[in-house]
């Protein structure tokens, strides 16, 4: 009797652990209306309000969700990216090419985009390219952006979304172009929305963190679907980069460095969640506490792995 009791003492003390480390779980959004706004029930508004953070310093991103934030009950990676820091060397170094905010959502089968500019004048002068590096399945080759972007990604990529007034889809990881999806650029309110149907790009809820890896770069488009070239060095005019103050201080060596995660898992039928990275360090000793508590109970914990690239 008390072997048992210190059984279910250690496995309670277990479990407690674990809910302790896990991230706050929030429903992802309803289904999105790809028309280049912020709608009131679609994407989240209302930062730095009553309990709603503010958002992202420059630089760095968060995930938020509603409530406590306004909007849809529903979370988004956020992330707030310098003004001014895109490259000159097209459009005379308007807001066209100046990325400032991105944003990522998942919901039943798809999975979302915003993309905010310093100021759209033109949209047909934005070529989008998402870099996504699915860790489940077999690792692709290629490491350079399609469309001869001159750019390497951080990783070797198995799709890469591309969005512009002439194409919306994807390149797999043989550069094969695929139209999929929808997009669309306003102007007036400086925004993209792109929609991607998850399982076209090989997705699937739910996942881990770490099972998806995301690289944004910005290209100037030439207006036929293509990228614009600038002779011998890398074509990107901005990316999602921690690297500053310029976007040329991270890709003049023609490689983009930088790439971050995000989990979606299921809540119910039409919803998904999504939670941010955990420190690897973080995870390992939380993964040791819980495996030996369970080993001393005389359970087994069977722990998997995952080397990221």
């Amino acid at each position: 009797m008390r072997w048992r009791a210190f059984f279910k003492f250690l496995v309670y003390v277990s479990v407690a652990v674990c809910l302790l480390w896990i991230p706050t779980w929030a429903w992802a959004h309803p289904l999105v209306a790809v028309n280049g706004q912020k709608d009131a029930n679609e994407w989240l508004d209302g930062f730095g309000t009553g309990s709603c953070p503010n958002l992202p310093a420059s630089n760095s991103s968060g995930v938020y969700q509603g409530p406590p934030c306004n909007g849809p009950t529903g979370s988004e990676f956020i992330w707030t990216d310098a003004t001014g820091d895109q490259r000159t060397d097209h459009w005379g170094g308007t807001g066209n090419l100046d990325l400032v905010q991105f944003r990522m959502t998942g919901d039943s089968s798809n999975i979302n985009f915003l993309l905010e500019f310093a100021d759209i004048t033109a949209c047909n002068a934005q070529y989008i390219a998402i870099a996504i590096d699915n860790t489940l399945v077999t690792q692709g080759t290629n490491t350079w952006f399609p469309d001869f972007g001159d750019t390497q990604t951080p990783f070797a990529f198995e799709y890469v979304i591309e969005a512009n007034t002439s194409n919306t889809g994807y390149w797999d990881k043989d550069y094969n172009f695929t139209s999929a999806g929808t997009s669309f650029c306003d102007a007036t309110t400086n925004l993209w929305e792109i929609q991607m149907p998850a399982t076209a790009l090989g997705m699937t809820w739910p996942a881990s963190t770490g099972d998806y890896n995301f690289a944004v770069a910005i290209f100037c488009h030439d207006g036929s679907g293509g990228i614009c070239d600038v002779s011998s060095v890398s074509d990107a005019m901005d990316v999602i980069t921690t690297t500053g103050p310029n976007t040329w201080d991270e890709v003049s060596d023609q490689h983009l460095g930088y790439q971050f995660t995000a989990g979606f898992g299921p809540t119910a039928v039409t919803l998904q969640t999504l939670r941010a990275e955990r420190s690897p360090t973080h995870s390992r000793m939380l993964t040791m506490a819980v495996s030996g508590l369970l080993a001393l109970a005389g359970g087994v914990l069977l722990v998997r792995t995952r080397r990221r690239v």
